[in-house]
């Protein structure tokens, strides 16, 4: 199994809240309750995926500005919990979130890994 082969959801970017205001005053922007950050998605046709612009608040607060994370596509449940099990049966890294409910209409059911040599990542279950 290969986890980088599995389609690119969108790139998640840090921002200080002044910084993520002025960026977004003329955009659409969510507040997710269960993170505790407003979001800001926006579709990148160059990278063929969406950037998540995030403020650092909530869960976030102790996050440096910048690139966070990137998020995989994961087509259902079944598959994710095949791909749980190769990340810890391989040692790959190691789950920091349960799964939950996104807070924003792009994403589905979430979950955040730590990933050895990578860093985190994020995989939106379609289920």
């Amino acid at each position: 199994m290969n986890i980088f082969s599995l389609p690119i959801h969108h790139l998640g970017i840090a921002m200080s809240i002044n910084n993520f205001t002025n960026f977004t005053s003329e955009k659409s922007v969510n507040f997710d309750e269960t993170q505790g950050v407003s979001t800001c998605f926006e579709f990148n046709d160059l990278y063929n995926c969406y950037i998540e612009y995030f403020t650092i608040s909530g869960r976030a607060l102790n996050y440096n500005p910048g690139f966070h994370h990137i998020c995989y596509e994961v087509t259902n449940f079944e598959n994710f919990v095949e791909l749980k099990k190769y990340i810890l049966l391989n040692r790959l890294g190691f789950q920091i979130t349960q799964i939950e409910k996104s807070g924003s209409k792009e994403c589905n059911n979430i979950v955040f890994f730590y990933l050895k040599k990578f860093g985190v990542v994020e995989f939106n279950i379609n289920d």
